[in-house]
Formats: C-alpha cells, sequence, structure tokens
C-alpha cells in the first residue's frame, strides 16, 4: 500500500510539473497597434544627457525596427520631460531627476501630476539643458561656448465615459546660444518657441478614429552681425484617422494628414511665404501567430516650394516562422516640409533668415532579419536604400567677411544607403553587451539621409553589468569616422566652381562609462563619463567637442 501511494504521488507530481512546463512555454501572440497622436517634445541632442534605464533585450516588433545613429557625439537624453502621454498612471505623481558636471554642464528634468482620477489627468513639466566649456578651434583659438535650453509645459488628459479621451499640450521653450567662428567673439542667438496640440480619440465598438491638431510659433532673435533680419514661422498640423475590424487581427483603415508652414523670410530666398504637403494612406493590417502585414499607399500633393504630387507605397511586411527568427521588409515614400522649428531640434546651427524648400521621398525599401535569443545570443543585420529630391544637408558657405561657416542647408537629389550588423549577448541579469557597424557610402549627393555628418561607417560596442541587485554598471564605445562636410566649388578656384570639396570634421572616439545605484524604488544616484580618452573632433563646423565630460547627480519619485 505504501509503495502504491508514493507511486500515485509521484504521477500526480509528474503531470503537475508537465502542466506548469506546457503553460511556461505556450507563445502568446499580442497584437499593438498604436496610432500616433500626438507629437514628443523635441530635444537637444547636442546638450549632456544620461541614459536611463539601460536598453534591454526583446523580440523584434514594427517600432524596433529603426537602428538609432545620433550625428550627434553627446551624452544620450533623459527620457522626455512631457508626462502625460496616456491615460496610464506611473505609481508616483512627481519625478525630479538633475545632473552636473564642472565647468557647466547641467541637466533639470521634473514634472508632476495635479490632478490624478479616474477620468481625468493633468500635470506640468519642465527640462533645462545647460553648456558652458572653452575650446581651441580648427584656427587654435581658444573660445568660449555656451548652449543653454529651457522648456516648461502643461498637458493632460479628459476621459469621457463610452465616448473617448480628450488630450491636449502646451509648451513654452527659449534657447540662447553663441555661433562659433574663427574670431574671438562669435555672434549671439537666442529662440522663442510655442507649442500647442489637441486630440481626440474614441473606440465605438469595431470602429475607432481619432482626431488631432498641432500648432506652434517658431521665431530666431536678430542676431548681431551677418543676417539683417531674423527669421518667424508659423506651423503645424492635423491628422484625421480611422480604422474598422473585420476581425480579430483584421483591420481596414485610412490616415489623413495636412501640413502647413508659414515664415517671414521665404520670398528673400525665391520661395512662397506659406507651403503645405496634404497626404492620405488608405491601408489593409493584419496579424497572425507567425505574420504581421500593412499594405498601404500614401498619395498626396505638396503645394509651394517644390509643387508636386506623389504615389508611394506604405508597406511592411515581417514573417516569424520560429520563436528566434524574424524576418522584414518594408517601402514607403512621400513628402516632407522642412520647418526651421524641427531643424533646430536637430542643430542649433541653422541660418536664422533661411527658408527651406518640400523634401520628397520618392521611394524607399528597407528589410533585415533577426537570429535570437539562442542560450542568449541574438544576431541583426539590415539595409535601407532610398532617393530624394530636395534633401537637406549642410554645407558650407562664405560669409561677408570671406569665411566659410556652417549655418547653411542645401538642397540637394539625394542617394540614401545604409546597412549594418549587430551582435549582442545577454547572460540572466547579470551581463548584457552588444558589437554593432553601420556603413554608408560619402558624397555630395550620396550617403545615409539620417547622418547629417556624412559618417561613412559607425562601430560601436557596449557592456553593461549589475554585479548588485541595484547597481549598474555600463560602458561604451563608438567609433564615427570619415565625417565631412560639403563647400560648393573648390576654395582654390572660387565659389559654386570646380564641382564639390569635402571638409573633413575629424573621427568621434568616445569611450563612456556610467553608473546608477538605487536605494530604494523611488531614489537613486548616477554618473556618467564620456569621451574619457580625451578625443578631439567638431561636431559641426568650427564647434570643437567638449572634451572630456560628463554628469553627476540624483533621481527622485515621489
Amino acid at each position: 500500500m505504501e509503495f502504491i501511494k508514493y507511486t500515485f504521488a509521484a504521477l500526480a507530481a509528474f503531470v503537475g510539473m508537465s502542466a506548469m512546463a506546457q503553460d511556461l512555454t505556450k507563445e502568446i501572440t499580442v497584437e499593438k497597434d498604436i496610432i500616433p497622436i500626438e507629437r514628443e517634445a523635441s530635444r537637444i541632442d547636442r546638450l549632456p544627457q544620461l541614459r536611463l534605464p539601460a536598453v534591454s533585450m526583446k523580440k523584434l516588433s514594427w517600432s524596433d525596427r529603426a537602428v538609432s545613429a545620433p550625428v550627434t557625439a553627446s551624452l544620450a537624453t533623459l527620457a522626455p520631460a512631457s508626462y502625460l502621454s496616456s491615460m496610464e498612471r506611473p505609481e508616483h505623481k512627481g519625478y525630479v531627476y538633475a545632473g552636473y558636471f564642472p565647468a557647466l554642464q547641467a541637466e533639470v528634468s521634473a514634472g508632476y501630476r495635479f490632478v490624478d482620477n479616474e477620468n481625468t489627468i493633468a500635470g506640468a513639466w519642465l527640462q533645462y539643458d545647460g553648456s558652458q566649456y572653452k575650446q581651441r578651434n580648427i584656427a587654435d583659438n581658444k573660445l568660449d561656448y555656451r548652449d543653454h535650453t529651457a522648456k516648461i509645459g502643461v498637458d493632460g488628459a479628459q476621459k469621457f465615459d463610452y465616448a473617448g479621451t480628450l488630450s491636449a499640450r502646451l509648451n513654452y521653450m527659449f534657447s540662447s546660444f553663441n555661433y562659433p567662428t574663427v574670431y574671438e567673439k562669435g555672434f549671439s542667438q537666442n529662440v522663442n518657441n510655442v507649442d500647442f496640440g489637441m486630440a481626440w480619440r474614441s473606440e465605438p465598438g469595431r470602429f475607432e478614429y481619432y482626431a488631432a491638431l498641432d500648432y506652434g510659433y517658431f521665431k530666431f532673435g536678430k542676431p548681431d552681425v551677418d543676417f539683417t533680419k531674423a527669421m518667424s514661422e508659423n506651423y503645424g498640423d492635423f491628422s484625421l484617422g480611422g480604422r474598422f475590424a473585420l476581425g480579430a487581427a483584421t483591420h481596414i483603415g485610412a490616415d489623413v494628414n495636412v501640413e502647413f508652414v508659414n515664415d517671414s523670410e521665404a520670398e528673400a530666398f525665391g520661395l512662397r511665404s506659406t507651403a503645405a504637403n496634404l497626404c492620405v494612406t488608405p491601408y489593409f493590417k493584419a496579424s497572425g501567430a507567425k505574420y504581421n502585414v500593412k499594405i498601404g499607399v500614401n498619395v498626396g500633393h505638396a503645394f509651394n516650394r517644390g509643387t508636386s504630387t506623389y504615389v508611394a507605397p506604405d508597406v511592411k511586411l515581417e514573417w516569424m516562422p520560429a520563436s528566434q527568427f524574424t524576418v522584414y521588409v518594408g517601402a514607403d515614400g512621400g513628402a516632407r516640409l522642412n520647418t526651421a522649428a524641427m531643424l533646430f531640434g536637430e542643430n542649433h546651427l541653422i541660418n536664422p533668415s533661411q527658408s527651406y524648400e518640400t523634401t520628397r521621398k520618392k521611394i524607399g525599401v528597407d528589410g533585415g532579419f533577426l537570429i535570437g535569443p539562442f542560450a542568449g545570443a541574438s544576431i541583426k543585420a539590415w539595409g535601407s536604400y532610398a532617393t530624394f529630391s530636395r534633401q537637406l544637408m549642410p554645407e558650407l558657405c562664405e560669409n561677408d567677411r570671406g569665411e566659410y561657416t556652417g549655418v547653411y542647408m542645401a538642397s540637394y537629389d539625394f542617394k540614401s544607403i545604409n546597412y549594418g550588423i549587430m551582435f549582442s549577448y545577454e547572460y540572466r541579469d547579470i551581463a548584457k553587451g552588444y558589437v554593432s557597424y553601420e556603413g554608408a557610402p560619402r558624397s555630395y549627393d550620396e550617403g545615409y539621409a539620417a547622418w547629417r555628418d556624412r559618417a561613412k561607417s559607425v562601430l560601436g560596442a557596449g557592456v553593461s553589468v549589475s554585479p548588485l541587485k541595484a547597481l549598474d554598471i555600463t560602458l561604451d564605445y563608438r567609433l564615427r569616422s570619415g565625417r565631412a562636410v560639403y563647400i560648393a566649388g573648390d576654395p582654390l578656384v572660387g565659389p559654386f566652381e570646380g564641382g564639390y570639396t569635402a571638409v573633413k570634421l575629424g573621427n568621434v572616439s568616445s569611450l563612456d562609462l556610467g553608473a546608477t545605484y538605487r536605494f530604494n524604488d523611488r531614489f537613486n544616484v548616477w554618473a556618467r563619463g564620456e569621451n574619457l580618452l580625451g578625443s578631439r573632433w567638431q561636431e559641426n563646423f568650427l564647434l570643437p567637442c567638449k572634451g572630456v565630460t560628463g554628469l553627476v547627480g540624483i533621481g527622485y519619485k515621489f
């Protein structure tokens, strides 16, 4: 009897463990379709900032295909300061992150939800980025460089039962900085920017729809030399879209977007003062256990500043034949207005009097695959090809003092090519690392459109370890080589004569070390140092990098 009793007990335990094992290995496919409603607040990437937290490895999804390769060689960014992008509520109502490093590298990000109930949330936030340092430029003059940007905003959302959700935001930005020159004194500049947006989203049954309106006012202050007039700009867009569920994971829908811009100095550049772009995108989407499909088409017309009617695909195909293998391809195209507000978010050193043509992406294709993880190891490869008309890229121009300056964006018929591969490995929750390589050709009308510094190759490597549960340490290295900016013409022949001449900006070679220690779920301290080997390069023409820099700070939630 004892033998039979133990036998039945062992059999029952085995059956239970088998059931648990089946549950643990069961694959669940979750479709997450995100319809953008609001623009995120634009951030200044040139300033010292912090990566928090470290990015974790995960299965490839629609939003994970782009491999970030910022042109600037600065510290990475804190999370955008906007705190209420949805009705989801973090556990804590407020947060403060602040960091400082001599002589002056500083960043503060803070926010607080002052209304928080079942149907209403509202809060305020602020962000400050400051940088001030001395370095020698290419003429061996030791000059002062400064860049200070502050943003403040309020945003919120109101949920109406059985109807939908209304959200809104209002932001203000002030930026003060100086343009670098070869002389002992550059010239000062400041910018004011007001940005407003509101959106409505509703899901009545099988039909979902949204509407969003964005408007902004952007204005340069009057510079003290070279430029006689400072440009002011009104910009915005209106979006409307909806989709109907044909099944649990099958939809048909359409998006309509109208963007516009009006600025004060367009006519001085032979352009219309007002330009607009209308785009309509009907589409079909379907998802399954082993595939995701979107088949759409962008049909639009760009008014003024490069008027054109365009028809381009908007297609994404993803196939997952196994849990450790994903392959994807995509194709797209369309047009984009080039507002000063958008370009200023990428690089402060643009011409404060210039207006810009509309860029058209004739056709773009991309693809790649992800293999793994197998025992923690993964490999990802990707590539893209696109052709543009009136693509904006930095170009040197000669000012009235005979200097070449880098505050000019020129339009090119441009061919964009990019390819890369990344290997990564993760060992439990203790350590993870990666090695990656990206490449692109380089000539005045060919390269990778997202790399304004026209780099030929980008090598990256990093490791993150957690020797203690509360401690994370990261070590990263990046090398951007082949960076350059072009002059229209040969300096020995004359402006706009003799083709285009490349002016090298130097290789970005930066070793970065960071650490975060969490005392509890509310309070942490962190530190990060960049360019620890003290390498030298130009972030933009005439703008030397900061040298060794970093931030030391705290984070607190309340």
